[in-house]
């Protein structure tokens, strides 16, 4: 397993999930006003008009292309397509342009023109989108226009009256109206870098945690080897060697001394399971289930294996499509197989084994079956045969799964387990 030893790159302040790159949010809700306002404009200038035809076909022109510009806003918003810059700052420019002008060539004083109230969501669309800076001075050029225009057109503001105060107060307002935009702006965008913070704070925490994990993995991997090779260089060969030096006695004293032959050949067998079982620890110190190797190619080595220790011949039998079975459905049934094989051997007398691999729709079928003693069902039922008969049926208990074992005295073993192949 590699550890990588790079260093975790350093996340930008900015990136690109984080921006505000799509603009649907804000200009749903201004797209709402807007109609609200269009609604009233043609209100105003068709139901009670107090203009002139000219100066209606004028107003209902700019507000029909104003109304254009908000279709095709609300059907992006509808429609849940990107809503960009160019877009939002279109929509402010024509906005900002059409209620000016209707301002402008009305015959209502613009000091008195209602129409005066649609440069609030105008400044708000506009501070929604943009920095504080561009925002606030955009702001501050529509007052100003506003101003300049309640001013200079006819009949200006009635100083007498102090509506000069009333026109620095709705100028002031709309200024205000972009810098609550504003305000809004900077502490959503505040929010997003604290939590983009400590999203990169939790990833920079998990990579480490994970790099840590690999390491340890990676030192409990070498141990393992070296324990492998430890056995296998010294006990399980000494263990060998000591079987064949059995052997070769209980061969040279068969005719003298056959009472010794009997014990010797006990002694074989003794040293034949002990053989069996430190290679089975040499197998499972391997990584056979970190996806180097399949289920079946396992049970393979495991079946020669086992075959080359005791000399009883074992037939495999794979059946079904073949699948990958998940990391501990295969490490279950490479356990049980090991489990039933060494019970074959220590218990059973068997001159045959035959393991059947079998997959089926959401499910893998193991089944070892010997023609060994057996014993009587009635043991097999209760739970009884041993701990090894126990060990397999607690190992399907822990993964959902079933095992059944049957025999019967003089008739041998048939142990069957099924699995399932979905994980939960």
């Amino acid at each position: 397993m590699e550890v990588s030893d790079r260093p975790v790159a350093a996340a930008s302040p900015t990136p690109e999930y984080a921006v505000f790159d799509d603009y649907r949010a804000t200009q749903g809700i201004l797209v709402l006003v807007r109609w609200c306002f269009i609604v009233y404009g043609l209100y105003v200038t068709n139901v009670r008009p107090t203009f002139d035809e000219t100066h209606m076909l004028r107003n209902n022109a700019i507000l029909g292309t104003v109304a254009l510009l908000n279709v095709y806003l609300h059907w992006h918003v509808l429609r849940e397509r990107r809503i960009g810059l160019p877009t939002v700052l279109l929509s402010s420019i024509v906005d900002a342009l059409a209620i000016t002008t209707i301002i402008m060539f009305s015959e209502t004083p613009a000091f008195s023109n209602p129409f005066y109230f649609v440069y609030f969501p105008i400044v708000l669309s506009y501070a929604l989108v943009f920095p504080r800076g561009p925002a606030l001075g955009y702001s501050l050029m529509v007052a100003l226009a506003y101003g300049v225009l309640s001013l200079v057109l006819a009949p200006g503001v009635d100083v007498a009256a102090r509506q000069e105060k009333v026109l620095l107060g709705r100028m002031l307002t709309i200024v205000a109206a972009a810098l609550v935009g504003v305000l809004i702006v900077n502490g959503e965008r505040a929010l997003r870098h604290r939590a983009l913070e400590a999203e990169q704070a939790r990833s920079r925490e998990n990579l480490d945690l994970q790099r840590r994990a690999q390491e340890a993995e990676l030192r409990a991997q070498t141990e393992r080897s070296q324990i492998r090779r430890e056995i296998h260089d010294g006990i399980a060969q000494s263990i060998y060697m000591l079987s064949l030096q059995l052997e070769t006695s209980a061969d040279l004293v068969a005719r003298d001394r056959p009472e010794l032959r009997e014990r010797l050949e006990g002694l074989v067998k003794l040293a034949r399971e002990a053989l069996l079982e430190a290679r089975q620890y040499i197998f499972d110190l391997k990584p056979l289930l970190a996806g180097e190797r399949t289920l079946t190619r396992m049970l393979e080595n495991q079946v020669k294996e086992f075959q080359a220790v005791t000399s009883i011949p074992v037939r495999l039998k794979v059946e079904g499509e073949v699948r990958e079975a998940p990391i501990p459905v295969a490490a279950a049934l490479y356990r049980i197989a090991q489990e039933a094989l060494a019970n074959v051997y220590k218990h059973a007398g068997a001159s045959s084994v035959e393991v059947a691999l079998s997959f089926e729709a959401g499910k893998v079928a193991l089944g070892v079956r010997d023609d060994g003693l057996g014993f009587s069902a009635e043991a097999a039922a209760a739970g009884s045969g041993g701990q090894g008969l126990l060990n397999i049926r607690q190992r399907a208990a822990e993964q959902r799964g079933s095992a059944s074992i049957q025999s019967a005295p003089g008739r041998g073993t048939e142990i069957t387990v099924e699995l399932p192949l979905e994980e939960d």
